[in-house]
């Protein structure tokens, strides 16, 4: 089944919290909205399960328009990303809890619903205690454990890690995503602002910046692809390098000058593709360049072992660095004015205050008009 936002819009006095938003959702699918906080997430959720009503749109569900449905009618279970559980029941009452006011499962029904979801979600060992008895972690399983023993066609989850210590938030991304791909028959919306979660866990991404959908599509096509400067500087981790240029035509050859970091990069005319009436004027762009894409040299003699033809590159100094997981962002200035980040796929200690070469591939750029802050040039488009 498929569940559809047509042109829904919501207001809180005169802040527009959703601005005209269409989308749809397949069921069997895994979509993420990604965003900062306060861009609408929660809001949007609440529209879907019947908590806030629309200001303007429709909510569709199997081609039946539920806007105006009561919660209890929508067939929806939701995570909430306080957990939610009532403090005085245990954690086998707490999953059961759903099926018993809806009164249509006799109890042994229940039992073996209760402790199928439990040994699922690995906690079938706390089914006699009470939340406050469990790990952050453990607590999220329960809240979770409660939508899925529900028979909802439509599971929302809204920013269900968020609140876990960085560890178990790791581990628990690849365990969540198995445990929602087997949610086949439902609608499967989760809310986050991390993109690393987005990425890990949805087959599809909604960007949602402050009430408005920039983009929407398959997660890694996305990522690879943002349509717009905003969607590469939010929907990306880390966060892009981004510098100003200028692109011009000189001599058979697109000429990218990026003077914040004292370079210039020639393109062929298969990477960059205008119109012929920009080869007689200058054009002003954003360039961007993804810490992972890049190259860190701790000496010259290093470089010229590994140094490969094409490879730009530019010297600067240490000024910090930071343990990002099982990796390390390094801070190297290139002049007075510039900066750039550097993601190493390891974790190693980095000396502050040394010279180094910081290296890259052309072809790697991102490149996006100034004045429209649209993409021009991606590694991945296809052409």
């Amino acid at each position: 089944m498929k569940l559809e936002l047509l042109h829904v819009s919501k207001y809180y006095r005169n802040i527009k919290a959703l601005n005209n938003i269409s989308i749809e959702f397949e069921s069997g699918k895994i979509t993420t909205i990604f965003g900062p906080a306060g861009s609408g997430k929660t809001t949007l959720l609440k529209i879907i399960a019947g908590l806030e009503k629309p200001d303007n749109g429709k909510v569709i569900f199997g081609g039946r328009d539920i806007t105006f449905l009561p919660p209890h009618q929508r067939e929806v279970a939701f995570v909430f990303q306080t957990y939610g559980l009532f403090p005085h029941l245990t954690v086998y009452d707490n999953i059961a809890f759903p099926l018993k006011v809806s009164k249509k499962y006799s109890q042994s029904e229940i039992d073996r619903r209760v402790k199928e979801v439990a040994e699922m979600l690995k906690i079938s060992d706390v089914l006699q205690k009470y939340p406050a008895q469990l790990s952050g972690g453990q607590r999220q399983r329960v809240a979770i454990a409660r939508a899925l023993v529900k028979d909802s066609k439509i599971l929302l989850l809204d920013e269900p890690l968020t609140n876990l210590d960085y560890k178990i938030r790791e581990s628990m991304r690849g365990e969540l995503r198995k445990i929602l791909a087997r949610s086949s028959d439902k609608v499967v919306i989760y809310t986050t602002p991390d993109p690393i979660e987005a990425l890990s866990i949805g087959d599809y991404v909604g960007i949602l910046i402050f009430g408005n959908l920039l983009q929407f599509g398959e997660t890694m096509s996305i990522y690879n692809n943002p349509r717009n400067i905003t969607v590469a500087q939010f929907f990306s981790y880390p966060p892009m390098n981004m510098f100003s240029g200028s692109l011009y035509y000189e001599n058979g050859s697109w000429i990218l000058s990026i003077p914040e970091i004292n370079t210039s990069i020639k393109l062929s005319e298969k990477v960059i593709r205008l119109d012929t009436s920009f080869k007689t004027k200058s054009v002003d762009v954003v360039v961007g360049i993804k810490p992972r894409d890049l190259t860190l040299y701790f000496s010259s003699e290093e470089y010229e072992k590994s140094k490969r033809n094409g490879l730009i590159a530019l010297n600067g100094i240490v000024i910090t660095s930071e343990v990002l997981g099982s990796e390390t962002l390094v801070h190297v200035r290139i002049n007075e004015k510039s900066r750039i980040s550097i993601l190493i796929p390891e974790l190693r200690p980095i000396e502050l205050e040394v010279p180094v070469i910081v290296a890259f591939n052309p072809l790697n750029i991102y490149i996006f008009d100034k004045k429209s802050g649209d993409l021009m040039y991606s590694p991945y488009q296809e052409f």
